[in-house]
């Protein structure tokens, strides 16, 4: 049985034109803009436009691990954590033109020197060598768009790729 035998045809004394094949499409169109919906909800739920699953990344390099979200909201807070074992003195160089992206509210602890060098910008923290060691760089996302770096953990490369939406 065919889409359009199923429907029963009233017969009415009204003079209205009926096109059951566009009310057919139109159901049909409704279905599927209403599967997309729920498929972008469901992503939405993951992470895919800020903090969740899809979002989170870990990049682990020896004993250095760097936690951050891929996809950011434009002027929403951010954080990225670094967590280090038996490192004595920690140096992270970030390069200016991933911060030209973002505006570093604060760095937990507070670094014991910062300087720039070869386009980057160089913080110093002195650690205890013993156990683990967990820095917080806390930044605020400027420019809707792409914002990728490398960051260097005492000569260690972590490749920084997120996604910034207006």
């Amino acid at each position: 049985m065919s889409a359009n035998n199923a429907i029963e045809r009233v017969n009415h004394s009204l003079t209205l034109e009926e096109d059951l094949s566009l009310h057919i499409k139109g159901w049909k169109t409704q279905k599927v803009g209403g599967l997309l919906i729920l498929i972008l909800m469901i992503l939405t739920a993951l992470g895919l436009f800020g903090e969740g699953p899809l979002s989170a990344r870990k990049i682990v390099n020896g004993d250095i691990t760097v936690e951050y979200e891929r996809y950011l909201r434009y002027q929403k807070e951010m954080d990225v954590s670094l967590r280090l074992s038996n490192q004595a003195n920690v140096q992270i160089a970030i390069p200016i033109e991933y911060l030209d992206c973002f505006k570093i509210e604060k760095i937990v602890p507070e670094a014991n020197e910062s300087i720039i060098s070869d386009g980057k910008v160089v913080y110093t923290f002195n650690v205890d060598k013993t156990g683990e060691t967990i820095l917080h760089f806390y930044l605020h996302a400027q420019k809707p768009g792409s914002a990728k770096g490398t960051w260097e953990v005492n000569h260690h490369n972590f490749q920084i790729n997120q996604f910034i939406y207006p």
